[in-house]
Parts: C-alpha cells; sequence; structure tokens
C-alpha cells in the first residue's frame, strides 16, 4: 500500500486499466488517479477483468493490493470476492476520508455499498458519479431492472447523505428528476486526454472520406442508425467500428444493414483494441461519428477533438454548437438524414478546407482545459475543502491530467 500523509480517496469503479472494452468509465477513473496522484493517497477496488472476459487478467495478482504506476493502490478482485467481501475489505484495510462509487447500477460497487452503508460510513464522504446512467434513453432499456433499484435506493434513505457527481448541467437536472431537489450536486466536468500541441499532416482526397466510430456495439451507441444513412452517400467513404459487441442481435442488424450498402461504402468491424491502436486509427480519420443516444461526456469524442479530428455527433451529449466552432456538428437525432448529408460535404472537402476543421476541433480541446481548474474542483468535490495551490492554476491542468 502507498503510505502518504494526503487525505485518502477510495475509488470503487468494476473495471479499472488494463481494462477497455468499458470505455468511459474506465478511461474516467485513470485520469482521476493521474490528475490527483500528487495530492491525494489514491486507492481502488475493482475488477480482475475486462468487461465480458470469462478470465482475468494475466499479468494481475487478484484478490491481493498491488501498486499502479506508483500513483494507487489497486485490489482487483475475482468475480466470487467482488460478490462478497471486497468492498468492505478494502474500506477497512485503507479507511478512506472520500469513497467515490462509479456507475449508479453497480451492485458490488454502488447498490449494495449504498444499501449498507451503515456498516462502513463511519462519517466518511461518499460521492456518487451516475456515468449518464439516469439519462431517460438509458433509463429505458432493461427499465425492468433499473427503476426497482432506483426505488429501492429512495425507499432505503441510501442517498441521503450523497454527495453527487455530475460532469454536465444536463446530468443536474436528471439526477434533480429521479432523487429530489434536495440532492448534494457537484458539477464537474470529466477528466479528458491532453491535446496534442500543434496538428499533424494530413492527406485528404477530394471524392472520398475516412471515418471512425468508437464505442460499444449497443443500441444506445446507435450505430444501425448511421449504417442505415450511408446508403445516401456518395462519394467513396470508409467506416472503421472500434468496440466490443455488447448486443449480438443489434451487431447481426448492424451486419446485415452493412451486407446491403452500395459498393462506394465499406465498413470494417475492427473489436476492441488497446487505447493506443484506437488513437492511431483515429489519427488518420477525417472525422470520428458518435451518433449516440445518450453519452455523459464522451471520452472518445473529446480525444476525437484532442487529435484535431473534427467529430460528427448526436445532439445528445454535451457537446453542441461545434459548427460554429468549426470542430464538427451535433446532428438532431430528429433529423437522422443530415449525418449523410454531413457525410458528403465531408467527402467533398479537399484538405484545405478540412484543415479549418481539424484547426478548429484541437482548439476546442484546448478551450477546455484552459477554462477549468480541474484539480482544485475535484479535490473540492471529493474532500469538500479547497486545494491551497490550485488558485490560477488551469494552465497546469492539462499537464498533470497526461502525467
Amino acid at each position: 500500500m502507498i503510505n502518504r500523509s494526503q487525505q485518502k480517496l477510495l475509488i470503487a469503479v468494476d473495471w479499472f486499466d488494463p481494462a477497455v472494452r468499458a470505455g468511459g468509465p474506465v478511461q474516467s477513473c485513470v485520469n482521476l488517479v493521474n490528475l490527483l496522484h500528487n495530492d491525494a493517497n489514491i486507492a481502488v477496488v475493482t475488477g480482475d477483468r475486462d468487461h465480458g472476459d470469462q478470465h482475468g487478467f494475466s499479468t494481475i495478482k487478484a484478490d491481493d493490493w498491488q501498486s499502479w504506476q506508483d500513483r494507487a493502490s489497486v485490489l482487483y478482485a475475482t468475480p466470487r470476492y467482488r460478490r462478497g467481501r471486497a468492498f468492505r475489505d478494502a474500506v477497512a484495510q485503507f479507511d478512506p476520508d472520500t469513497i467515490y462509487l462509479n456507475g449508479i447500477f453497480s451492485a458490488p460497487f454502488a447498490v449494495r455499498p449504498l444499501l449498507s452503508q451503515r456498516s462502513w460510513r463511519n462519517k466518511r464522504r461518499i460521492v456518487l458519479a451516475p456515468r449518464g446512467m439516469l439519462k431517460k434513453s438509458g433509463l429505458k432499456m432493461k427499465s425492468w431492472k433499473k427503476q426497482p433499484l432506483l426505488a429501492l435506493l429512495r425507499l432505503a434513505g441510501s442517498t441521503r447523505n450523497v454527495v453527487f457527481h455530475a460532469t454536465a448541467e444536463e446530468e443536474v437536472d436528471e439526477i434533480r428528476n429521479v432523487f429530489g431537489a434536495a440532492a448534494e450536486i457537484f458539477c464537474v466536468p470529466n477528466i479528458p486526454c491532453l491535446p496534442e500541441k500543434k496538428l499533424t499532416e494530413h492527406a485528404k482526397e477530394t471524392g472520398q472520406c475516412r471515418l471512425c466510430f468508437v464505442g460499444r456495439i449497443h443500441p444506445v451507441k446507435n450505430l444501425l442508425m448511421l449504417l442505415q444513412q450511408l446508403h445516401l452517400v456518395n462519394g467513396l467513404c470508409r467506416l472503421d467500428v472500434v468496440g466490443p459487441v455488447e448486443d449480438e442481435s443489434y451487431y447481426q442488424q448492424c451486419k446485415s444493414t452493412v451486407s446491403r450498402l452500395p459498393s462506394n461504402i465499406s465498413v470494417n468491424f475492427l473489436g476492441p483494441l488497446q487505447h493506443e491502436q484506437t488513437r492511431a486509427i483515429c489519427a488518420e480519420c477525417d472525422a470520428t461519428v458518435a451518433p449516440t443516444r445518450g453519452e455523459n461526456f464522451g471520452h472518445s469524442i473529446f480525444e476525437s477533438f484532442a487529435m484535431g479530428v473534427p467529430a460528427l455527433i448526436s445532439d445528445q451529449t454535451m457537446w453542441r454548437d461545434l459548427e460554429l466552432k468549426s470542430a464538427g456538428w451535433d446532428i438532431p437525432l430528429s433529423a437522422p438524414g443530415r449525418f449523410a448529408e454531413k457525410v458528403n460535404e465531408l467527402c467533398q472537402m479537399n484538405v484545405f478546407q478540412l484543415q479549418k476543421w481539424r484547426r478548429g476541433a484541437m482548439d476546442l480541446a484546448h478551450a477546455f482545459f484552459e477554462t477549468h481548474d480541474l484539480p482544485g474542483d475535484y479535490h473540492q468535490m471529493l474532500f469538500g475543502t479547497a486545494l491551497p495551490h490550485s488558485a490560477g492554476r488551469t494552465s497546469q491542468a492539462s499537464d498533470r491530467a497526461a502525467a
């Protein structure tokens, strides 16, 4: 265990590095450790395998504490231990000042801890991050399971003394809609990756474009709608799909749609890839696409901006008015045909025209870091106190997030 004199933070999350298939929650917690490891003593309790895997990580010793990059102690718990005492043992052994619960529907790391908090709370601060799971679009899926859980948490008063972490104003409203106006909420944006300092060279042929979709193959990510619109694209268009299959039936619908696309459209399902492999593919694209039905933050969207790649996304994220910023396009899901229109526009751009959008995307990423004091905001939310040396550090935030 890492032994420092700072306040102690325990992060509870279903998946942590080296997991890649769970997407945003993993990256959010990794970035949080990277951001605050100099200012807090951090431990993580998590699962010992990637999302959907039957076996644990071959390089990880499960059910025991180990150091993660000398920045945190991590307890990778096997399924049996995770369902049993892993969380309680982590609390007892690490004795945190603050516990940060990720994902409101996580049985081992949110639901059961909240329902049993009298046995371990002991005046500790509890911060709960719903991770966008309270969006109406998300609550409609498996509502038979989610609504009773939420009702149980309300009835038991399990969130009465909890601080909620919202990452956008829309999520503040979503939390209040479920838990009432009295809910204590901190609105602090997610911690994204560090933007590149300058644009790289990029080749672009008029009449064609290359796109990349990064995300789970699941109805909420809305890939099928995008594929259905590609038959309206006139130029040569290549779409790389990076991410795990989470809904086999939905995946088969996507594959069937691809089989009927015209010959000028090619779609490649690449499966889940390591983070750096995904970044390399996106960096070579003319734009990334995310027609999502609901996104809490959208790490893959921000990473696109951070590399200077414009994004073609839905209007169900926090990233809005992209066209005004020359950073991309946020299209209403009520007008799916506009996705095809924008892809056609991308196809017709030459390398000089695309450069304007690439510059706008990177500028948006840099502006995000320049307007947020992420270390100070997170320290205030997690510990209820200001970070003494955070004032005026907005220019340093990106360095700390990527350190």
